[in-house]
């Protein structure tokens, strides 16, 4: 079961926007389970932030302004993104994959 009574997990929003990959270490747990999937919202900054971890299942869920390198993984099937973050767990490998590409190709700018 998800935990989202604290939103600490968000703390590696931050991290992320300052282009460390995936997977990171828990500011909840230290296991370095930690991952994140944004969607940006068609022709605005602001999109969704999902931030959890697969080892103690912390998960926060918020609206944000996106980074500006930010782009929506294909791959993924928005319909089936949700409140708690069970398609992305699931998917996690391609999530990482996904922001460590987006990542790479900024930092090569």
């Amino acid at each position: 079961m998800w935990n989202d009574a604290k939103d600490d997990i968000l703390d590696i929003f931050e991290k992320v926007k300052e282009k460390e990959p995936l997977p990171l270490y828990c500011p909840m747990c230290g296991k370095k389970e930690a991952h994140i999937y944004m969607y940006r919202f068609e022709d605005y900054n602001r999109g969704t932030v999902w931030a959890w971890c697969s080892a103690c299942k912390a998960t926060a869920h918020a609206r944000m302004m996106l980074p500006i390198w930010w782009k929506n993984a294909e791959v993924l099937d928005n319909r089936l993104l949700g409140v708690h973050p069970d398609m992305l767990e699931a998917k996690k490998t391609v999530v990482d994959k996904h922001v460590n590409m987006l990542i790479r190709v900024e930092n090569s700018i």
